[in-house]
């Protein structure tokens, strides 16, 4: 397995305390997303939306 998988699995993979507060979601796609959030908040330490937050709220025009 590359070492960028594998480090991207110790990321998401889910422990028990995870797995517990990932049963009460009731769709699939709730739980894809929280998921999804779970892991990027472990990699990153924060939500990806304050990322986006920091972003241009429109794009510059070039000519």
């Amino acid at each position: 397995m590359a070492a960028v998988a594998v480090e991207l699995e110790q990321f998401f993979r889910l422990d028990r305390s995870a797995l517990d507060a990932l049963a009460s979601k009731r769709r699939p796609a709730t739980k894809l997303g929280w998921a999804v959030q779970w892991g990027t908040v472990r990699m990153l330490g924060t939500f990806w939306l304050m990322f986006r937050l920091t972003a241009p709220r429109r794009p510059n025009r070039h000519n």
